[in-house]
């Protein structure tokens, strides 16, 4: 119950607020249309899983509560993981170094992005458990305990959280891999047989129930997967299903930013600590703690080489990360040097990530998303975001039933390395939508800048051309409330326009 009211506290500030992130918004918005009866990947294109969508979905059907249902469920999950971190952690140190440890993953989590919505808050969960479940099982062949029975049903459970874990993040298949090469090396050794027996029948008894079992686990991990695909494939959406879950990821071609580079090195960098830190301190592992421990860093090592190896970089890909690493930071408790570092560690980050947790909720308040909804008000009507909210287009009920185009991720069409990774031609389809004269353009200050965005010209330019000439400014939310550090082309991280008097919309909301 600590643990409990621990993670609300950290997270009180933006609980219930709706513009604490712009991807956990298009979300809510994409999972409210599949619950509608739209097409993932056809209707509303998106490259991420089908299973996320409809998870995020459920909570669209809340309504005006939607943002309370969601982040009440992120608490829950943030829990709900941080238990698992104690368990996992009891495996190889004290107790109160495994709750410290669960501590510091809540605090660590608004450090990068994790004080929201975020799809790690979420699969963190199923992988941490996954985790413990094959734990249990190393744990158990180093007590000399391990039954058969036992090792097929935490293997079956573990690769079936995998499973769902794979449908909010593809990239956990790594961590999955490795689980199910751990799950069959116990299920190799776990089998005897007599050495009277000839070669041949040794053999045949051990490979048959050992590939037995392997098939079991690894058809439960993809069997998520290939039940969305079968679907899609006899709907008749199977080239667009496989388009947005394989072909657009390798035709993305962008190069990440250097910030956004050096934030999740220094992140990773810090987590990683936990191993030469350990060390120094003179942290032996040897008997039943020895086989966790070698299994928990080998998770950790395959969750950092997952983050490096996918395209595309930013800061809050170190969110997969702290669930292991905060394991590896419990043992450190036992000694005295690691448990004056442990508690600094968790008051600083505590404090780091409460002022940037306060700073977004004065930045971004209830009052500013009500004057967002009735700038968009009056008169209702469609809405076109570049770069900027996907919260927008769902803002107002007319809003919500007009879909301008199936590109709706605000940086879809604004993006550079989205070039050539959509299933339209980016320059084209934004002409389309503009020569619509929507009701209501939203963009950023950002867009145009030549400096932050230079080989974006041509799509910038048209952006702008048409806003200059067919527009009205209505609103313009500031970036920071203290923003005298900000350019002038990057003061606002979202402004509202509004078709100027006169000019009639091309598209308009249909009936209800």
């Amino acid at each position: 119950m600590v643990l409990l009211l621990w993670v609300v506290a950290l997270r009180w500030a933006l609980l219930g607020n709706p513009l604490v992130d712009n991807d956990d918004n298009f979300y809510l918005y994409a999972g409210g249309r599949l619950w509608a009866g739209d097409v993932i990947y056809a209707d509303v294109w998106d490259r991420k899983p089908w299973g996320m969508f409809a998870f995020y979905g459920l909570f669209d059907q809340f309504g005006p509560w939607r943002f309370w249902a969601a982040h009440c469920a992120a608490v829950l999950a943030v829990w709900g993981t941080g238990l698992g971190i104690v368990r996992l952690a009891r495996t190889i140190a004290p107790a109160t170094g495994a709750w410290v440890a669960a501590f510091l993953y809540v605090a660590c989590l608004n450090l990068r992005r994790g004080y929201g919505i975020e799809t790690p808050v979420f699969y963190n969960l199923l992988m941490v458990w996954a985790v413990w479940m094959v734990a249990a099982l190393v744990l158990g062949r180093g007590k000399g305990d391990l039954k058969p029975s036992t090792l097929l049903g935490h293997g079956a459970c573990a690769m079936a959280l995998v499973g769902l874990a794979m449908q909010f993040k593809p990239t956990t298949v790594f961590e999955g891999c490795y689980l199910g090469l751990i799950l069959l090396a116990l299920a190799w050794r776990a089998r005897v047989l007599p050495a009277t027996a000839p070669l041949w029948r040794r053999l045949l008894l051990k490979l048959l129930p050992w590939c037995g079992c392997g098939l079991l686990w690894a058809g439960l991990a993809f069997l998520p997967t290939l039940a969305v695909a079968l679907a899609y494939a006899a709907s008749g959406h199977g080239h667009d299903w496989w388009f947005a879950n394989v072909d657009s990821l390798f035709l993305r071609h962008g190069q990440p930013e250097l910030r956004q580079q050096l934030k999740l090195t220094c992140a990773g960098g810090v987590l990683a600590l936990a191993w030469p830190l350990g060390w120094l301190l003179g942290l032996r592992f040897r008997g039943a703690e020895r086989g966790p421990w070698l299994f928990i860093s080998g998770w950790a090592l395959i969750a950092l080489l997952a983050v490096i190896i996918v395209p595309g970089i930013q800061s809050y890909y170190a969110l997969p990360l702290m669930a292991p690493f905060a394991v590896l930071w419990a043992p450190l408790w036992r000694a005295k040097a690691g448990k004056a570092l442990l508690l600094v560690g968790l008051a600083v980050t505590t404090l780091w990530g409460e002022y940037t947790v306060g700073t977004l909720a004065r930045d971004r308040t209830m009052g500013d998303w009500q004057a967002m909804q009735t700038a968009l008000s009056n008169p209702a009507g469609c809405v076109f975001q570049y770069l900027s909210q996907g919260l927008v287009l769902e803002a107002t009920p007319q809003a919500a039933r007009c879909h301008v185009t199936n590109l709706p991720f605000p940086n879809h069409l604004a993006d550079e390395e989205e070039q050539g990774a959509l299933p339209r031609d980016t320059l084209q389809e934004l002409a389309r939508i503009l020569a619509l004269r929507p009701q209501y353009l939203v963009d950023k200050s950002k867009v145009g800048n030549a400096d932050a965005r230079p080989t974006m010209g041509a799509a910038d330019k048209l952006f702008l051309d048409t806003v200059k000439r067919d527009y009205v400014r209505v609103y313009a939310h500031p970036r920071s409330r203290s923003h005298a550090h900000l350019s002038a082309t990057d003061l606002y991280d979202l402004i509202i326009w509004r078709l100027r008097p006169g000019l009639k919309p091309l598209i308009n909301p249909p009936s209800p």
